[in-house]
């Protein structure tokens, strides 16, 4: 099925979790990291019963250091 992920299509299987996604993008365990499925806020304890669906928009933000 087709997603956007930071307005990037992208192409997972049926029935993929959102934690899922994030172990194949490799953000799974990483600090920092927030997350809005369909303009909605998504906790990191969410991420493994969150289940993607066809069109779904996944926006992804990294916080970085620096100022």
């Amino acid at each position: 099925m087709r997603i956007k992920v930071n307005e990037s299509e992208r192409e997972v299987p049926n029935n993929t979790k959102l934690l899922e996604l994030f172990e194949t993008l490799e953000i799974a365990n990483q600090k920092g990291v927030a997350v809005a499925v369909n303009n909605e806020i998504t906790s990191k304890s969410e991420w493994g019963n969150c289940q993607i669906k066809e069109n779904d928009q996944i926006l992804i933000i990294r916080a970085t250091n620096g100022g």
